[in-house]
């Protein structure tokens, strides 16, 4: 029987949102493969928020704080670790590579458009991002992005050349099957922290619209207030406008209550102008609840038809606030998008994903 190939996952960056969500999810999967034996490496400070499956070796990280010694640590330090690990090949949620481990993939789940929605000095950040995701593109194999559309954003112009080194494993969702049956509320959900291209002043403007002509329905927002300028600003926002009554910030909540929430809302809506694979979206179809957003092609990838589309621009709080205004109205509209939804993501699974990436490592 041939050995098991002993794969190095570090997860010390898998410290909430997407990432996270990734990790626990494709563990489970990667334990259960009798050809593969796992080493996790996680940051000592964040370590209780991953699920660790049974038969997966865990080490803690203390990571240096500060932007250069952590990419030191990273580049230098990091595949120290691994060697002394006795891996063969190594998963990074981070984004790029490191520079002195050959047999190294990295998962890409960052959009460095976001730069464009940041003030000037954290643009630096997204600039050596890229830089690095570059980089380790052109000194490793291949990398994994978790989607098509991401892909653009690192391969424009005289970078076109490194997507061919790009492997599209989109990120996916499972549901409980009992979800299915919670009756729906006169409610519409949104979900995701609050940053500035999250388009959140453009949701409430809209949502005033709709409460102008509807007084009883419910505006549910889940997710961290990260930029407190802009949560105070949709605060005011929302008691200047009489909508205290309509409007609820859940701030961050468990997944499983996540799920629940969206679930039981008749529309989900999303104005994020920067998105990857939105997994938002990709759960919202899923749980047959109808989806509002914008018509980009983030979003297109992941819904297809089954979403409700909406042009940004001048009147885009208008034909946000006419499309909810459909969906919480006509039933059968509405429906129609819950049926189409559950077609377009009746493939998404978490095990067709962690399939996906280990076929990759397997041949490094």
């Amino acid at each position: 029987m041939a050995k098991p190939l002993h794969i190095f996952i570090n997860g010390v960056h898998a410290k909430s949102g997407g990432g996270l969500s990734v990790l626990n999810a494709v563990l489970p999967f990667f334990a259960q493969d009798k050809t593969v034996q796992v080493t996790l490496l996680l940051h000592q400070d964040y370590a209780s928020r991953v699920r660790v499956p049974e038969g997966v070796a865990v080490q803690l990280a203390d990571v240096p704080s500060g932007y250069g010694k952590m990419l030191w640590w990273e580049h230098v330090v990091l595949p120290k670790m691994i060697r002394r690990s006795g891996a063969k090949v190594a998963l990074h949620l981070t984004g790029y590579a490191p520079l002195l481990h050959r047999r190294s993939v990295a998962y890409i789940s960052n959009n460095p458009d976001v730069q464009n929605f940041v003030p000037k000095l954290q643009r630096f950040y997204w600039q050596v991002l890229t830089f690095f995701v570059r980089f380790s593109l052109l000194t490793h194999r291949w990398c994994m992005t978790n989607g098509l559309h991401i892909q653009n954003a690192y391969t424009q112009d005289f970078w076109r050349f490194l997507k061919r080194k790009m492997v599209s494993v989109p990120t996916a969702s499972d549901v409980d099957a009992a979800l299915l049956g919670l009756p729906k509320k006169h409610q519409i959900v949104t979900v995701g922290d609050v940053y500035p291209h999250k388009n959140y002043m453009a949701l409430l403007q809209a949502f005033k619209k709709v409460a102008e002509k509807d007084s009883e329905v419910i505006l549910k927002i889940i997710g961290r207030p990260i930029h407190k300028n802009i949560a105070k600003e949709m605060n005011q926002y929302v008691r200047d406008n009489g909508l205290t009554a309509q409007v609820a910030f859940l701030g961050p909540m468990p997944h499983d209550e996540t799920l629940k929430v969206v679930r039981q809302s008749k529309a989900f809506v999303n104005l994020s102008l920067v998105e990857t694979y939105s997994l938002t979206l990709l759960e919202s179809l899923k749980l047959q609840t109808a989806a509002v957003v914008l018509n980009k092609p983030f979003n297109h990838e992941v819904a297809g038809q089954a979403a409700c589309y909406v042009d940004e621009g001048e009147s885009v709080a208008q034909n946000t606030a006419d499309a909810l205004l459909t969906l919480l109205e006509n039933e059968t509209t509405r429906q129609g998008y819950e049926h189409k939804g559950a077609e377009v993501t009746a493939e998404s699974s978490w095990f067709n994903t962690a399939q996906s990436m280990l076929n990759v490592l397997k041949k490094l």
